[in-house]
């Protein structure tokens, strides 16, 4: 039996890399006889345990619950017992890279001076992309973002964002409080509908007294519509 499911896990597979039309059919037959596969590993990560599969020597199948992805070669696959969604592996490695690269180059030395740093489960790209499938809300228009700014890339601060909520969850963002409501001054000129960067430019050159002329003039603005 078990050499008879090997034969057609190679067969699901060689339909997946050939025919993405047959890719449901495919994926409903490897999910569904998953627990006849061998070479299964356990992976204890803080977030939950995993099920990991090897199918070929560059594809692996992961299940947590009911939700499971299965890498195979340079393509992920997501199956929820209904519909698949179809993602490069590239794309995917690239999100753990950018993590990675916040906490290590120059460029993000704001990071270092709050000591903000990737957790050593998360510095495996394999882990943080089993989280990233098994775990988040991920689809391929989303940013990696943490849920409190001031605190380190580790699963349960992490999600996916829109690209304005992740710039609205720097940790550089001015706040302004107007009419008794604090938000970030990209909010706040998005809704007086005011250019943000000669805004800032006040408050960058005049500091406290130019975030009060900025709240003065969009109080102004918002209290005339």
């Amino acid at each position: 039996m078990r050499k008879f499911m090997r034969g057609m896990i190679v067969l699901y597979t060689d339909i997946i890399k050939k025919a993405d039309a047959d890719i449901g059919a495919a994926l409903k037959g490897l999910f569904a006889n998953i627990d006849e596969i061998g070479e299964k590993t356990i992976l204890d990560l803080s977030f939950g345990m995993v099920e990991k599969y090897k199918i070929e020597p560059t594809s692996y199948l992961y299940r947590m619950g009911d939700r499971s992805f299965a890498r195979v070669g340079q393509k992920i696959y997501t199956y929820n017992g209904k519909d698949y969604k179809k993602y490069n592996f590239e794309e995917a490695y690239q999100k753990w890279k950018g993590v990675m690269n916040r906490s290590k180059y120059e460029y993000y030395k704001e990071y270092r001076k709050l000591g903000i740093s990737v957790s050593e489960e998360l510095k495996k790209s394999e882990n943080f992309i089993i989280w990233m499938f098994l775990i988040s809300n991920y689809t391929d228009v989303l940013y990696t973002d943490r849920i409190n700014p001031f605190d380190d890339y580790i699963p349960e601060n992490m999600k996916f964002s829109t690209n304005i909520e992740s710039a609205n969850n720097k940790t550089n963002n001015i706040y302004l409080t107007i009419f008794c409501v604090t938000d970030t001054l990209a909010v706040w000129c998005r809704r007086a509908k005011v250019d943000y960067d000669t805004m800032y430019g006040f408050i960058y050159t005049f500091g406290l007294f130019g975030m009060w002329f900025v709240e003065d003039v969009i109080r102004a603005i918002l209290k005339d519509k």
